[in-house]
Order: C-alpha cells, then sequence, then structure tokens
C-alpha cells in the first residue's frame, strides 16, 4: 500500500493563491465591462448609422440627388446626427445643448451649400429645418 505525500502548506502560499484567484476574476469582470460598454457604442453607432441613411434616403428621393451627393450627404448627416447624440447624451440644458448644436448645424449647412444645387438646398432648408433642432 502506497502513502500519499502531503506537503505542508504554509499561510503565505494560501494567500497568494487567493490572491491570484481576485485578479483573475477582477481581469474576467473588467473584460466583461469593456465588452458591454464596446457593444452599447457599437449599437449606438448603429442607430445613428440607421437614422442618418434614413434621412439620406429620403433627400436622396425629395431632392433629387446623384449619387455623388448621395455619398456626401450620407457623410455629413451621419456625422451631424453623431454630434446631435453626443449633444443630447450629455447632460446639459436644453437651451445649451441647442447653441452646441446651431454651430454644427452651421458647419453642416456650409458643406451642404456646396454639395447641393441652389434650388435643391432651397428644398432642403425648408423641408428639413426640424432635423437641425434640438427638441425640448
Amino acid at each position: 500500500m502506497k502513502y500519499l505525500s502531503y506537503e505542508l502548506i504554509t499561510f503565505n502560499q494560501i494567500k497568494i493563491v487567493a490572491i491570484m484567484r481576485i485578479k483573475m476574476a477582477l481581469s474576467a469582470l473588467a473584460l466583461v465591462f469593456v465588452f458591454a460598454l464596446n457593444g452599447q457604442d457599437t449599437k449606438m453607432s448603429s442607430d445613428i448609422s440607421d437614422k442618418a441613411a434614413k434621412v439620406t434616403e429620403q433627400m436622396a428621393t425629395d431632392l433629387n440627388l446623384t449619387d455623388i451627393q448621395v455619398e456626401r450627404v450620407k457623410g455629413l448627416n451621419m456625422s451631424l446626427f453623431k454630434n446631435k447624440d453626443e449633444i443630447v447624451n450629455s447632460g446639459m440644458p436644453v437651451d445649451q445643448q441647442q447653441e452646441k448644436f446651431n454651430y454644427f448645424v452651421e458647419r453642416h449647412e456650409q458643406t451642404l451649400k456646396q454639395v447641393l444645387s441652389e434650388e435643391q438646398y432651397e428644398k432642403f432648408k425648408s423641408k428639413y429645418s426640424d432635423m437641425l433642432e434640438i427638441k425640448k
């Protein structure tokens, strides 16, 4: 019959093992947290992309945009909606949100003037003005 030999485990060795397990658990939790945040960003980006694509598609129909104009307007709309989303979720008062958003609207409109014809731009201004405001 064989006898099993057991080593004596010191208290320091037990502490080291416990600390290693805690570090592994914290690392796993950190990874879960990072993946969860990344998923939220992806979802938010997806929502913004969908909204920008939908508005661009409607603008393409309403304003009779060329393929080149559609691509440029889609990028502009994506940027505008991303900025709008960041401002709305910033937690600042609505009047400050609108003031900050107006800066991006001005840039958006200046670039649109370069992309659209005068007639297309006037149609845009009359039909899409509500897109350029922060809702109260």
